[in-house]
């Protein structure tokens, strides 16, 4: 990987995540991370095709190869999919659903948990499924194991 595809791959994967933000979270208008390939890594693709054609004809030293091309439309593409909204909804569902649903035999699978990867308070695992009193989310609760969870993602 060169310095240059990583810094287009970085570059990328940061625009297609404002438009997954915007279709899948915000606006709930579509699930483009959820198409095989995922729809943003395509148009990347796209437009690296595109303006590396021009890079070509304009200043071949530009032109980035193909080695090049296809590391970045796979750092998009992989990127894109874990940041969708079908799995991030899942992944901390899966990891506080032992301890909510916990009187089903799941001590075991709670045991196995550690608390820097979820929050092991009973309360603040049934805010997170039920609501917290006024809506407001117990962020302390929430953010060692949310900036695992970033830095696995990342």
């Amino acid at each position: 990987m060169t310095r240059r595809s990583l810094l287009l791959s970085i570059l990328l994967t940061l625009l297609a995540a404002l438009w997954v933000r915007q279709a899948e979270v915000l606006t709930l208008a579509t699930q483009v991370s959820e198409s095989v390939p995922a729809i943003p890594a395509l148009a990347a693709l796209a437009l690296l095709l595109g303006s590396n054609r021009l890079a070509a004809r304009v200043r071949p030293a530009l032109a980035l190869s193909r080695g090049e091309l296809l590391t970045v439309f796979l750092f998009v593409a992989v990127a894109v999919t874990v940041m969708g909204i079908g799995v991030t909804q899942f992944v901390l569902a899966l990891v506080t659903a032992p301890f909510y649903f916990g009187q089903s035999g799941l001590h075991s699978v709670q045991k196995a948990l550690p608390a820097w990867l979820v929050p092991h308070n009973l309360e603040t695992i049934r805010q997170f499924y039920e609501h917290s009193p006024g809506g407001n989310v117990p962020w302390a609760a929430w953010a060692g194991p949310s900036l695992l969870w970033l830095l696995f993602f990342v």
